[in-house]
């Protein structure tokens, strides 16, 4: 019974740790994604300023 606590306790860490480097990888294309149409959109830096949540449209219009 013990041996199956740690062994599960494992395998959460290890998912937690896959869970964390997908995330960050995730966040880091989002971000290099942004540049694209910052750099070549007249306005879209404005916008960005403006709309904080472009990710999920329509969270956090109040």
């Amino acid at each position: 019974m013990e041996h199956q606590k740690k062994d599960l306790g494992r395998r959460a860490t290890d998912a937690m740790v896959e869970f964390v480097h997908a995330f960050a990888g995730i966040a880091a294309r989002l971000l290099d994604e942004e540049k694209l149409p910052t750099r070549d959109l007249p306005g879209y830096a404005e916008c960005r300023r403006k709309v904080r949540y472009r990710l999920l449209p329509g969270y956090g219009d109040g």
